[in-house]
């Protein structure tokens, strides 16, 4: 089987898949660029305090 059914509508399992790995790509992107944020906000004040 590779369709699913939910209220008589049937949506291809690729479809499927293509929206989660979309879902969880949007996800990571925005984790990553926080991870980003905080290493420059905590290396700049490594910098300030070293001065």
């Amino acid at each position: 089987m590779n369709q699913i059914q939910e209220r008589e509508i049937w949506i291809p399992n690729g479809e499927v898949k293509r929206y989660y790995l979309n879902k969880i790509g949007k996800w990571f992107r925005k984790i990553e660029s926080e991870w980003e944020a905080q290493i420059f906000n905590s290396e700049k004040q490594q910098v300030l305090e070293e001065k």
